[in-house]
């Protein structure tokens, strides 16, 4: 039985698929992630200024990376929470947020606002 399961995980990993959603398994400078197969030493990759590193159990996006042969990149993680066309929200899993909105305000927390022209007040 477990022969068969080799067999079949190696015949998905042949496939040409350039993307799968893979689940975080090991967090740190690289990640380890279990997607159709098992990926060590996975690289985070992040638009310049961003730095990411996403929990165990978390649902990431895994690229193979063509650039670097048959290697597999994590690029970003599921969104699970809607916010307005054209807007970014920066979050930690500890409950850290700070949100860039359309009005140009920045809100920080949920309670505090710095609005487009310096001016401050509590959400």
């Amino acid at each position: 039985m477990g022969y068969q399961r080799t067999r079949e995980r190696q015949s998905r990993q042949n496939n040409y698929n350039t993307s799968e959603l893979g689940t975080v398994t090991s967090s740190g400078k690289e990640i380890n992630a279990l997607g159709v197969g098992e990926y060590r030493e996975v690289p985070l990759i992040a638009p310049f200024g961003i730095r990411w590193n996403p929990p165990s159990g978390e649902s990431v996006q895994l690229i193979k990376n063509w650039h670097m042969g048959s290697n597999i990149v994590a690029v970003g993680t599921m969104v699970d929470e809607e916010i307005e066309s054209g807007e970014v929200e920066l979050y930690s899993q500890g409950g850290a947020k700070i949100q860039l909105k359309n009005d140009g305000s920045v809100i920080i927390n949920e309670h505090f606002k710095i609005n487009s022209d310096g001016t401050t007040e509590r959400v």
